[in-house]
């Protein structure tokens, strides 16, 4: 699917989806997340000690010793597929997080231990808030049991509420859900069924003149599942002259409850493959890329602390 940005709107732009089947391929085939030109953080001994930064990082709800092991091995992974090398322990209830110096992005980071929900949904509804933007502003979704509901909610709250710190964003299957883009400038009603986490096999980036790609990977298991997805949107007309009750020919992907892009899906589309764009605001693609690819942890960490520069 080729990609559309309609120019200025006071809708965020979307775009068409766009296949990236010979380039994903190639990256599963090495069995790797792609992390372009320039990895993000990459440690390189020189010979000499080089001071490092230790983190504290909370987990929002308590995990067992057990959970926090496997937590420590995802996030692991994840920082591994952007090519961080890191040291991720288990200290009594929380892990521990040693890495090289200013070799990351603080965005970066906080993706890379966020819980990572990936859902990709159809956009029911999408419009201007009242919220001033604020990158820094992580908006809270909103769960809805009917279309009705979400509806009335919509039409009496025009703002995008913070998510309180240190909490998982709900974004439960099988409601509706209000959700905002990262700035907290567009809000969206989305369906209350699509692709979750366990439909998506992996992703690689793409960083190019253009701008920043995540090309996801349907499961072999629900590549008709997403068929169904996307040619049900193929078929609604585009923002602003799309109805709710059918929604609009856009789907969003959400991570932990905010849509980071809403494409239009025009064209053939191809199988197993789906193109979204990267916004600035939000966390790099190749850390989003590397949540899907590495799955949701039970429940994301909060960065309590830099425990400072020490030398490894």
């Amino acid at each position: 699917m080729s990609m559309r940005h309609p120019g200025a709107s006071s809708v965020a732009s979307a775009h068409r989806l766009r296949a990236m089947a010979a380039v994903a391929l190639v990256a599963l085939a090495v069995g790797a997340v792609v992390v372009g030109a320039r990895a993000l953080g990459r440690h390189t001994s020189t010979g000499t000690a080089d001071a490092v930064q230790a983190w504290t990082l909370r987990p929002n709800v308590p995990l067992s010793n057990g959970e926090l092991e496997h937590a420590a091995k995802v996030i692991r992974d994840r920082l591994s597929a952007v090519g961080i090398s890191a040291e991720v322990r288990v200290q009594a209830d929380v892990l521990t997080l040693t890495l090289p110096p200013n070799r990351f992005s603080r965005a970066t980071l906080e993706q890379i231990t966020s819980r990572g929900d990936v859902q990709v949904r159809q956009v029911m509804r999408s419009g201007e808030t009242s919220t001033s933007p604020d990158a820094r502003h992580i908006p809270q979704a909103r769960p809805f049991p009917t279309a009705s509901a979400a509806l009335k909610a919509w039409s009496s709250q025009a703002d995008c509420p913070a998510a309180p710190p240190g909490t998982d964003n709900p974004v439960p299957h099988g409601q509706f859900i209000i959700a905002c883009d990262p700035t907290a400038t567009q809000r969206f009603i989305l369906a209350n069924s699509g692709l979750a986490s366990n439909d998506l096999a992996s992703a690689i980036a793409e960083v190019t003149a253009d701008g920043s790609f995540v090309i996801v990977t349907v499961a072999r298991r629900s590549v008709l599942h997403a068929d169904a997805l996307v040619a049900r949107v193929k078929l609604q007309p585009a923002v602003p002259r799309c109805d709710a009750s059918f929604g609009c020919n856009e789907i969003a992907l959400v991570v932990d409850g905010v849509v980071l892009d809403h494409p239009a899906i025009e064209g053939v589309p191809p199988r197993q493959m789906l193109q979204f764009m990267i916004p600035p605001a939000s966390a790099p693609a190749r850390a989003v890329a590397a949540i899907v690819t590495t799955g949701p942890l039970m429940t994301g960490f909060t960065i309590e602390s830099d425990r400072g520069g020490r030398t490894g």
